[in-house]
């Protein structure tokens, strides 16, 4: 399905949704498999009719497949207006959204998913408190076989920044 790919970081407890975050997914165009290269908060979606119905498609999908308490993630398609959905996962995101997710609105999932591990009743309905600075999460991403070079990214400025490779090392 063609169209613009969005991704939803939720929480649910005791099967109610208490937190539902949407982004704007880029990926590598001339590649297959989607790989990511950012995501962005807001959504473009924000405050849209199709917002409510990737919400709705998320509840229907928790309830369905019975995830009941802990962090879950949604890889959703807009198409026309209409979201498909791609994946969902029962777990934190592995791309560092939970990070992006507290800059922008002050919820931190990280933390939320540790503290319901650890108690019975686990976390209470987060306030989120959205600021009005977009947010940004973007991957340097080289092309295979390239020698990595990390002074290439040194004049880039963060909340936080990870290099996965080291100078010298070849991109796989």
């Amino acid at each position: 399905i063609s169209g613009d790919c969005v991704s939803v970081n939720a929480y649910m407890k005791d099967g109610k949704m208490i937190f539902f975050m949407l982004s704007d997914r880029e990926a590598v165009s001339d590649l297959s498999g989607g790989t990511t290269t950012a995501y962005h908060i807001p959504s473009k979606y924000e405050g849209k009719k199709v917002h409510s119905e990737i919400y709705e498609l998320a509840r229907y999908v928790t309830n369905k497949l019975e995830i009941r308490n802990g962090p879950v993630c949604f890889e959703i398609t807009v198409s026309e207006n209409t979201p498909y959905l791609n994946e969902v996962t029962p777990c934190l995101d592995g791309s560092h959204l939970w990070r992006l997710i507290y800059l922008y609105c002050g919820v931190n999932l990280l933390e939320m998913t540790v503290s319901h591990l650890l108690s019975e009743n686990g976390p209470d309905m987060p306030m989120a408190e959205k600021k009005k600075a977009s947010w940004h999460l973007e991957f340097f991403c080289e092309k295979p076989g390239t020698v990595f070079n990390a002074e290439k990214y040194k004049n880039y400025t963060a909340e936080y920044k990870e290099m996965y490779y080291r100078t010298g090392d070849t991109v796989k």
